[in-house]
Parts: C-alpha cells; sequence; structure tokens
C-alpha cells in the first residue's frame, strides 16, 4: 500500500542500470514469506486472501522501482492495477474480520461493489491510465480507516480480562493499517502543496521520506500477525 498500497518509486530519480530492491520491500517479502509458511494459521483466522494480496504486491513493487530498466516513462499503471486488484481483496478480509452478516453483510457489499465501480470509472473515464489514480487511492484509504476502527472497536467491546489485544492477529492487522491509511490520506492531500513548495526532508522528497517507513510499520505489523496466528493454531 501500500504499501505498497502508493509507492514511492515515482518520485525517486533513480539511474538504474540492474534490477534492485528498495529497502522497506524487504518488509513485503518477510511478510510474504511468513504468510506462505503459516498458511494454515492464517486459514484458520480466515486471513488466506493476504497471500495473493502480498504476491501482487511484490509483483508490483518490483515493476514500480524498476521501471526504468524496463524502458518505462513512469510507473504509474501498475499501481493503477494494483488498486484494481488488491482492493476487492481487502475489502473481502475487512468482511471476514468483521463477522458481517445479513444487512450489515449486504451494506458493505454495497459499498464494495460502489468502490469497485468508482475505481474502474476513474481509471479509464476520469483520472486515467496516465497518471496515479488518487482519487481511487483516497477513497480506499478512507474506507480501510474506517473498517480498521469498526474492527478494533468490535474487539475492544468483544474482549475481556482474559483475553489480551496484543495477542490477537486482527489488532496488528487493523492498527498497522489505520496508522498506513491515515499516512496515506495526509499526504495524498498534501501533495499538491508538497511538490508546489518542494518540502523535503534531507535530500528526499518529504513524501518519498515518510511513506518508506509507514510501509515497513504496515508490513512488520502483517508479520507478526501472521506469527501470532500460527502461535495461537490449535
Amino acid at each position: 500500500m501500500m504499501n505498497a498500497r502508493y509507492s514511492t518509486s515515482a518520485d525517486c530519480n533513480l539511474k538504474q542500470t540492474n534490477m534492485t530492491l528498495d529497502w522497506y520491500q524487504y518488509f513485503q517479502i518477510i511478510a510474504l514469506i511468513l504468510a506462505i509458511i503459516y498458511f494454515r494459521g492464517l486459514k484458520r483466522f480466515r486471513l488466506s486472501p493476504f497471500i495473493p494480496i502480498l504476491l501482487i504486491v511484490n509483483i508490483v513493487e518490483s515493476i514500480g522501482t524498476n521501471y526504468k530498466n524496463l524502458g518505462w516513462s513512469d510507473n504509474y499503471s501498475v499501481y493503477n492495477l494494483y488498486l484494481l486488484f488488491s482492493t476487492p481483496l481487502y475489502l473481502y478480509l475487512y468482511a471476514t474480520m468483521l463477522e458481517l452478516k445479513g444487512k450489515a453483510l449486504i451494506i458493505h457489499s454495497a459499498v464494495s461493489i460502489g468502490c469497485m465501480v468508482f475505481i474502474i470509472l476513474n481509471l479509464f473515464f476520469l483520472q486515467g491510465t496516465g497518471v496515479f489514480n488518487t482519487y481511487s487511492m483516497a477513497l480506499i484509504s478512507i474506507l480501510y480507516i474506517v473498517f480498521s476502527c469498526l474492527v478494533l472497536f468490535r474487539m475492544t467491546l468483544g474482549s475481556n480480562l482474559t483475553v489480551n489485544l496484543y495477542r490477537q492477529p486482527y489488532f496488528w492487522i487493523n492498527s498497522t493499517n489505520l496508522f498506513f491509511s491515515m499516512t496515506t490520506l495526509v499526504f495524498l492531500g498534501l501533495q499538491h502543496y508538497i511538490l508546489t513548495n518542494n518540502i523535503k526532508l534531507g535530500d528526499k522528497t518529504l513524501y518519498y521520506a515518510i511513506m518508506p517507513s509507514a510501509n515497513a510499520v504496515y508490513y512488520s505489523g502483517l508479520s507478526y500477525a501472521f506469527i501470532l496466528c500460527n502461535q495461537n493454531r490449535s
């Protein structure tokens, strides 16, 4: 979202001759490896869709980081496709973590369908394929923030003194995704201001200085959640 989600690679002026990985991508790779190793634990917690999500993440980030080696002028299209293919998987996971039924499930399904329709329309008719689809990313981030808060709120209401939230996979998935989505949304809102005023942290644009760390936090949270899935597996 994105880690993945929205890569920082497009903001870098890199002169590459060989395929390379940015430092935060190692956290994404580790998360994928752990998801595969602990597949049974993920399956028990109904989190197995994270495996295709992380496969998509790693493929997209590898292409996005090395787009110049492929002869591309930008990497926007690959990240737009990431939004298109990863979002329904995430929305399905939220429905699972919230254990939605009846009217709640119908509402979630309607919201999810509406979100996907907007992403498709934005990709082909509004912002288009030639730029990163910030409208879609903003909508997705807002939905992830809302759903993550709902999952955390539900866990808090359902907890008791014998339950340690810090030992629950859902807690780490949603707390770190909440952090990542809020960070992404803030920087999307400030993007024009940052670019116009050329705000930097050291020799990097502010976006490229902050978002890789947000990626590392999110995928570290996923990795720990996957470990907990295995430890809590009966």
